[in-house]
């Protein structure tokens, strides 16, 4: 259980590379989130764009701690506290009481400090008290404290499938989870979202595991310094394979998906790591991490393949 709960509270790295790609060319069709048109990208727009697909992908990945700069309110608390509450399912269903087969059940939980509480309504389907396929848990928060900010809304989470002992090194448990609402509030700032998603996490042994994330559809909604954040994110996967290294291991980290949001006057580009794609027709950007404290950002603007223009910018303003 101690690998698969620090894997679950893990902080992820970033991937080496990210690509974004927007309108241009013959591609003037809708896509992405919604309804929202393709964006050109342009030499007035491609920082923006790159800040937006790069700040989305640590939000939906939880990879806080590795930026230095701070913002009014952090978005990626929301999907820290869904990670939170995954890793505490296993041990709640063990500590619950035990009630017949099938039978749900309703706790209350305080938060940090005894400021605010979680309510959850447990259903154990084999009454044994192990986490199994078909269990499930709704969460309900309520001016809950964590991590310093204020949570409420709610969750469900269900066990699609599990095999193997999570206290062990060796398994593989799918988690479905669905998002109604859940805000986190921060000062006058509050942003809310909605959507569902696919957790799964396979281990091989020791240091060798790899986290999946799918979302065919997340929208979140609200303002951060008093400016308005909306983001539909759609199509988006997110994968971190940890293979051994020493007494350690090493991550590989793999990013798709396409995103509308405020900043980008609602329109959608598309983002992977790994190679860059070109394709004709289509401008596209392409962010790079040069070290620990900055990032390469690169326009093709007629997507021809030549990144014809580039700027260095650090971290911080980027997530």
């Amino acid at each position: 259980m101690q690998q698969f709960n620090k894997l679950l509270a893990l902080s992820f790295v970033s991937a080496a590379m990210l690509s974004a790609c927007g309108g241009g060319g013959s591609d003037s069709g809708s896509a992405g989130p919604g309804s929202s048109a393709r964006l050109p990208i342009t030499s007035a727009n491609y920082v923006t764009v790159s800040q937006e697909a790069l700040s989305t992908s640590y939000f939906m990945a939880d990879s806080g701690g590795l930026v230095t700069g701070a913002k009014v309110l952090d978005e990626r608390q929301l999907m820290a506290f869904v990670r939170s509450q995954s890793a505490l399912m296993p041990s709640r269903l063990h500590g619950a009481p035990k009630v017949v087969t099938g039978a749900t059940q309703t706790l209350t939980e305080s938060c940090d400090g005894g400021l605010g509480s979680i309510s959850l309504t447990l259903t154990d389907l084999n009454g044994n008290g192990d986490l199994d396929t078909g269990d499930s848990a709704a969460i309900v928060a309520s001016n809950c404290s964590f991590n310093g900010d204020t949570m409420s809304g709610s969750m469900t989470m269900s066990v699609a499938s599990i095999t193997g002992n999570l206290s062990g090194t060796v398994y593989e448990v799918n988690y479905n989870i669905a998002i109604n609402g859940l805000s986190v509030i921060s000062g006058g700032d509050k942003i809310t979202g909605s959507g569902n998603m696919r957790l799964g996490m396979v281990s091989t042994g020791l240091n060798r595991t790899v986290t999946t994330i799918s979302v065919d559809s997340f929208q979140v909604v609200g303002t951060q310094g008093g400016i308005n954040a909306n983001r539909g994110l759609s199509d988006f996967r997110f994968v971190d394979e940890h293979t051994p290294s020493g007494s350690s291991y090493s991550s590989a980290v793999s990013v798709s998906g396409t995103l509308s949001s405020s900043a980008l006057g609602e329109q959608a580009v598309s983002f992977v790591t790994a190679k860059p794609f070109v394709r004709a027709g289509n401008s596209q950007a392409r962010i790079t991490v040069q070290s620990g404290s900055a990032v390469l950002l690169e326009l093709d603007a007629n997507g021809d393949g030549s990144f014809e223009t580039s700027t260095t910018k650090p971290w911080y303003e980027l997530v």
